[in-house]
């Protein structure tokens, strides 16, 4: 909410400073008008009138075109946001609300109307004798004078500080689009590849069939004959294979912690009826759970977050770890709700499930209201465990799907003696020692899957890396898009402060050129300007990233959980050589477009 109140504001600030310099150029540009019409009779209620009317016939032009370009770019732009996000199942239009459009036009015109207020109180105060002086200077206090001349980079200099408040206007416009770009740099290159990838994915390679990388629950996966293929045709430094239970199992629970779960999808008069129904011993409650078995080799891919995975690795063991869900950060947000190591827990493994009419005891159809079903195993045994560790079993080599009660991990033979010996297939990982053998295996298991009908898909740390690189390339859009904006605001304001300083300065520029001044000394004075304009802003941007920066990146560390932030002032030096090209261009540009009248013209013209 940080974020984006932030963003609102800098969108709203950018808005206001570019269309608050248009009305102040035009209000500047039109000054001595406002003062004649004041001395025909014209009141500054009149006066605001206008001004704010100007204003409403170019929103009538101005915010239509907005909302045509807005919807355009939105339209290009939300396609690949949801690409790269993973939200794009199922969206196939994009949304044309009127609410959308009206809620646009509307900040847009209250934009516009607090933005030319001011100007207009200013063309409204002026009086007719001010308006034929005006320089666009504020009245300071008087200043000494010095009998050693004037430098032209003095007065550039002092130029900049005849109107304070908008050459701090200028180099703020500016400053921002600077910031923003420093901003967007050290939040994409904070981004980390490896902590992306080891969280999507735990292995260079994971094979099976669509349905499991699909969440679809089947009764048949891979089949060991086709890992032996794929074992015989790559090279693998690790290599194992993750396995279903496919018996129904139940893991005996506490009460409390069987509520924690049914509380996120039933009201308490709902979770109340379900708990009455079902099976209790004690305080214990049947719970569901889903129970995978795992080759030895692929215990190294646990990670450990309490306890030992030791004593599962022995012969004839009766130990088993319960899986627990840690935040991105790698903390357990909850751990009330598991087992403590060391606790007996008792599995029931059953044959079939049937429910049954509580009041009958006779099968349930479709009619039995829910509160009358009853579930009634057949061919149950229980088997006690213990607990020996906590462990985070990646959801890459899990299920893939969550449910109510405990994930848990047991060793293959454990689950074959335990269960029955309903334990099958459901993956195939491995790791390569290199690059080149990685990038063999990709080649071989892209033929093998080839096809829309292939019986196998795989999963690779190159795809999700191709993912990760896709998503750092939303963000270098979006945010590139962005900084354009916020840069074409800032060199628009820098293109209104020179061309109002000129306008309003052209009689006093008559007046140097008259009394000796050169046009090459004048326009060598408005490059100064120009350029302490660039600097500033350069400047300001600086010691804003080193304000900002640290700020932003704790933010955006507790934000996205694979962000690491750099402090990084790069990007604003990169600035150095455009801002300091921009502040000898645009002034050149401004004076030769001014210079085309002769002295008396100006002179003449200013009266």
């Amino acid at each position: 909410m940080i974020a984006i109140a932030a963003f609102l504001l800098l969108v709203i600030f950018t808005g206001y400073l570019i269309i608050y310099n248009i009305f102040q150029i035009s209000v500047a540009g039109d000054i001595r008008f406002y003062g004649l019409l004041k001395t025909i009779g014209t009141t500054p209620r009149q006066l605001k009138r206008i001004i704010r009317q100007q204003a409403l016939l170019l929103c009538l032009i101005g915010i239509p075109a907005g909302l045509l370009l807005g919807y355009g770019i939105g339209a290009v732009l939300v396609p690949v946001v949801l690409r790269s996000t993973q939200l794009d199942a199922g969206i196939t239009t994009i949304s044309t609300s009127p609410v959308i459009f009206l809620g646009s036009m509307l900040f847009a015109l209250l934009t516009v109307l607090l933005s030319c207020s001011k100007p207009g109180k200013m063309a409204a105060k002026v009086s007719p004798v001010e308006a034929t002086k005006y320089t666009d200077a504020i009245q300071t206090k008087k200043k000494q004078r010095s009998t050693r001349g004037a430098k032209l980079h003095q007065m550039a200099f002092a130029n900049l500080g005849r109107n304070k408040k908008k050459t701090v206007l200028v180099v703020v416009s500016l400053a921002l689009s600077v910031t923003l770009f420093n901003a967007l740099c050290a939040f994409v290159g904070g981004f980390s590849m490896e902590k992306y990838v080891s969280s999507m994915t735990c292995a260079d390679f994971i094979v099976s069939t669509p349905d499991y990388f699909r969440f679809n629950p089947a009764d048949e996966f891979i089949t060991p004959e086709q890992i032996e293929e794929i074992a015989a045709n790559t090279k693998a430094s690790l290599s194992g294979t993750g396995y279903a239970v496919l018996k129904t199992a139940y893991l005996w629970m506490t009460e409390d912690a069987l509520r924690q779960d049914y509380a996120r999808y039933e009201s308490a008069e709902q979770l109340d009826s379900h708990m009455s129904r079902m099976e209790h011993r004690g305080n214990m409650v049947m719970g569901d759970t889903r129970i995978e078995a795992l080759d030895n080799s692929l215990f190294d891919k646990l990670q450990v977050f309490d306890g030992d995975i030791s004593p599962m690795l022995e012969p004839d063991n009766n130990a088993i770890a319960i899986a627990v869900s840690l935040d991105d950060y790698g903390n357990l947000p909850n751990p009330e709700y598991y087992p403590k190591v060391g606790d007996t827990i008792t599995a029931t493994y059953a044959d079939d499930v049937k429910y049954i009419d509580s009041r009958t005891g006779e099968l349930c159809n479709e009619d039995t209201p829910e509160e009358y079903l009853q579930a009634k195993l057949y061919g149950a045994r229980d088997v006690e465990y213990t607990v020996c560790a906590l462990v985070e079993l990646p959801n890459s080599m899990g299920y893939r799907y969550g449910g109510i009660g405990y994930n848990a991990v047991l060793p293959v033979d454990t689950a074959q003696r335990d269960s029955g010996g309903a334990v099958v297939p459901m993956l195939y990982l491995f790791d390569t020692a290199d690059e080149a053998d990685e990038a063999e295996a990709e080649q071989y298991l892209s033929k093998l899957t080839a096809g829309e009908f292939s019986p196998l898909m795989y999963e690779s740390k190159a795809t999700v890396r191709s993912e990760f690189a896709q998503f750092r390339q939303m963000f270098l859009l979006i945010g590139g898009i962005l900084c354009a904006i916020i840069g074409l605001v800032g060199l628009l304001n820098f293109f209104n402060a020179m061309m109002t300083g000129i306008l309003s300065r052209r009689r006093e520029f008559a007046v140097l050129q008259a009394v000796g001044m050169t046009p090459r000394q004048l326009k060598t004075m408005l490059i100064y300007e120009g350029l302490f304009y660039a600097m500033s802003s350069v400047s300001a941007a600086f010691v804003l990233s080193l304000a900002v920066g640290p700020l932003a990146g704790k933010m955006l560390g507790s934000m996205f959980w694979f962000f690491e932030y750099r402090f990084t002032v790069l990007p604003v030096l990169l600035t150095i050589p455009v801002f300091l090209l921009l502040g000898w261009l645009i002034p050149c540009m401004m004076y030769d477009n001014a210079a085309k009248c002769s002295i008396v013209d100006q002179l003449r013209d200013a009266q």
